[in-house]
């Protein structure tokens, strides 16, 4: 088969991973950007503070996206043929996480009471209001229809503003709550653009569905949503301890490192999310497999790049306070030669072929016993920075471990003997 004919038997996957990855890469790259301003006009301590209180926001955000970004392209895989069934399943999902939005508004009210939260109220308040971009923004949509193209646009256009806008405004440590009303501003934009999108390109119409489909829809999405809240324990958990319990400086140096290691992992993200819609269609563990062992050739790869280049990105990215955390980046570095394969194994592999509550579960647990270790160090006060460091690597080792043994177990990897 030529190579022609290779790209337009998969024109589709083609056609998708270049625009999810054009998405994917305009948003890591706006991090990066703001990231290496921002620390620079900041300073190690503001910056610090903004990222402790986004890592609260993650588990907002999680709540409120209720699972969908990853379940909803499911739906839409199974009804994108069905108009009146699309929709209903489209409003369905906006109803869901229009109510987890109005019980968060609340729930973040209820924080307020504890000293370490009101002191910054306003800027968990605004990031919280921004969080209408992510209740809005249909990427479950377009994944299952296939159809990221649609979406750049939107994107481009609120990365764009964001970037410009703080670059014009923000010069001191003293604007950063005018930078998170920016951001707010923009997040609201790019899902505001992304609705308009979906609503042209079926022209949706809102139905309102009986309850028993909600109730249906949101039993089965709850699994994906303890999944997800589960997975932010490693990183926004572990954010909001070194903040809370070390220093606002550590948290920024953390923050860097990390993001530097999921720029590399990036690549995998977005091929899990195109491949997820057509595994389910194929039921190709063969095709599964594939994209696993390719998963862990280049995260070692990539890993082996990080190790050796890792100061020249800390310099280009935090400028020379942040080359101090040198060592803090070799150890966070070894999560690519995990995660990679985790992100195809769990969100693709299982969810594809129907055992997401095993997936799911899997999470849960490492989360648990990830939970139990820190309360352990907390309460005989033997919290370090590097031992955080090194429980946050142990914790995706532990978890490979579980899902490559639940893989052999459920029979989606076998032995030939």
């Amino acid at each position: 088969m030529s190579i022609f004919s290779l790209i337009q038997k998969h024109k589709s996957l083609t056609s998708n991973f270049f625009h999810l990855s054009f998405i994917r890469l305009l948003n890591i790259s706006t991090k990066f950007f703001l990231v290496a301003y921002l620390v620079r006009v900041l300073g190690e301590k503001t910056f610090g503070l903004l990222t402790w209180s986004e890592a609260i926001l993650q588990y907002f955000i999680v709540f409120i996206n209720f699972g969908f970004n990853l379940y909803g392209a499911r739906y839409i895989v199974n009804y994108k043929n069905d108009r009146n069934m699309l929709n209903k399943a489209i409003s369905t999902i906006y109803i869901i996480k229009g109510l987890a939005f109005l019980l968060s508004l609340v729930l973040l009210g209820a924080l307020f009471y504890f000293n370490s939260f009101n002191a910054n109220y306003k800027i968990l308040y605004v990031l919280l209001i921004a969080t209408l971009g992510d209740l809005l923004f249909p990427i479950w949509y377009f994944q299952g229809t296939e159809k990221m193209k649609l979406l750049s646009k939107p994107v481009l256009i609120a990365k764009l503003l964001l970037i410009c806008v703080t670059f014009f405004l923000i010069g001191s440590s003293e604007d950063v709550l005018v930078y998170t009303f920016l951001f707010a501003i923009s997040q609201i934009l790019m899902g505001t653009l992304g609705f308009i999108t979906l609503k042209k390109d079926i022209g949706f119409i809102f139905k309102i569905p009986e309850k028993s489909f909600i109730l249906e829809v949101t039993k089965t999405a709850k699994y994906y949503l303890l999944g997800n809240i589960s997975m932010l324990i490693f990183n926004a958990l572990t954010i909001f301890i070194i903040g809370y319990y070390l220093t606002m400086e550590k948290v920024t140096g953390f923050d860097v490192c990390l993001k530097i290691v999921f720029i590399c992992i990036l690549p995998f993200e977005i091929l899990q999310a195109v491949v997820l819609p057509i595994i389910t269609k194929s039921q190709s563990k063969t095709e599964l497999k594939k994209y696993f062992i390719l998963s862990l050739v280049l995260g070692f790869t990539l890993y082996c790049i990080l190790f050796f280049l890792g100061d020249n990105l800390l310099l280009l990215f935090g400028g020379e306070n942040i080359l101090k955390y040198s060592d803090t980046l070799k150890k966070m570095s070894l999560l690519l030669l995990t995660v990679p394969a985790t992100f195809i194994l769990g969100q693709c592999g299982f969810v594809a072929f129907g055992n997401d509550k095993r997936y799911n579960f899997s999470l849960t647990v490492v989360a648990i016993i990830y939970f139990i270790i820190v309360i352990g160090l907390i309460l005989s006060k033997t919290l370090r920075f590097d031992t955080i460091v090194w429980l946050r690597v142990f914790s995706d080792y532990l978890l490979f471990g579980i899902l490559v043994f639940q893989a052999f177990k459920t029979k989606i990897f076998y032995i030939k003997w």
